[in-house]
């Protein structure tokens, strides 16, 4: 316990003197017509987080294969922060996202073979496609993590959360340990994302943090799944908020023949905001109750039946769908 106490005062000196680097450098997140806030914000908080999370896995031994999944994670912390600055094409965003996630695919196995064993529907497997089903998995998963850095806090509000589930879903101590360790970022970066002090100290993640979490947050998962034999269906409830936002967009965008790749303002996020006058903090706060909520509905119900659940979890993303395309009827209308 003291030294978590002593990792959690060593990050606080190495984010106040990188944020303070971060402005030198003037690394900042430029407003425009589609961001929400109005002045240029620091967007440095993932290679922050990032730099911390190299110095707890020198420093400790937690877990050969998820401190490797930290280190690979340098590639998409470069990409991010290229992005973050030149805005990189969705090609060769892509491309450089694919080559980490390849690599930790086939260095590890780490190949999905089956979506579970349910009574009724059987083991779902995946066969021949497998590892291209965990390849465009991992890759949908990051951009749909990616999707949810779009007010302040809710990224690392959903992160948190995720921890939290998956530390309740082992009983591995070094697992344990490593993730608290890892929470220490969070809780400050969302501290400040929302107390500020100031505008002086708020910090965005940038580019280079949310594909970074949803690297990290995909792999886990498939160690969960592949070490742990956590069932498929208990870990996806967990991601069910990025998911079903991200295909839902993607959906929308190309039935309205727009560019997929095109953002805009049409997120569940961006609907919530609106609805509570752009006041971020009661956004989030509402969001991460009903991210909560259903998460512990579908754990909850994965503990009676696999089945329902699995069926359950399609079921919620049509009301989902239903959801979001009256609410746009509505704008037509």
């Amino acid at each position: 316990m003291n030294y978590y106490f002593f990792y959690l005062i060593s990050y606080l000196i190495i984010f106040f003197g990188l944020h303070f680097i971060s402005k030198k450098l003037n690394l900042y997140d430029i407003p425009n017509k589609r961001k929400l806030h109005k002045s240029k914000i620091v967007n440095t908080g993932g290679i922050i987080i990032f730099i911390f999370y190299l110095i707890v896995i020198k420093n400790f031994e937690f877990n050969n294969v998820l401190e490797n999944l930290i280190v690979v994670g340098f590639l998409i912390i470069l990409v991010g922060f290229i992005d973050d600055r030149n805005n990189l094409s969705p090609a060769v965003k892509l491309i450089s996202l694919s080559l980490p996630s390849v690599y930790i695919i086939v260095s590890n196995n780490f190949i999905i073979q089956s979506l579970g064993n349910y009574d009724l529907l059987g083991t779902l497997l995946l066969g021949k496609v497998a590892l291209i089903f965990t390849f465009l998995s991992v890759v949908l998963l990051i951009n749909s993590v990616n999707y949810l850095d779009g007010i302040d806090g809710l990224l690392l509000s959903f992160v948190a959360t995720t921890f939290l589930y998956l530390i309740f879903l082992t009983e591995d101590k070094n697992i344990h340990l490593l993730i608290y360790y890892l929470l220490i970022p969070v809780i400050i970066n969302l501290i400040f994302n929302f107390f500020s002090f100031g505008k002086n100290l708020k910090i965005f993640n940038g580019d280079a943090g949310s594909l970074f979490f949803g690297f990290l947050i995909s792999f886990f998962l498939i160690y969960f799944n592949l070490y742990l034999d956590i069932h498929p269906i208990i870990l996806a409830w967990s991601v069910w908020l990025p998911v079903y936002d991200f295909l839902y967009i993607t959906f929308y965008r190309l039935i309205n023949k727009k560019n997929i790749y095109n953002a805009d303002n049409n997120h569940f996020h961006h609907i919530i905001l609106k609805k509570f006058n752009n006041n971020h903090f009661y956004s989030v706060g509402l969001i991460s109750i009903i991210n909560v909520v259903v998460l512990l509905v579908g754990f909850l119900i994965s503990q009676i039946s696999k089945d329902f659940s699995f069926l359950l979890f399609i079921f919620l993303f049509i009301i989902y769908v239903g959801f979001r395309l009256n609410i746009n009827l509505k704008k037509i209308y």
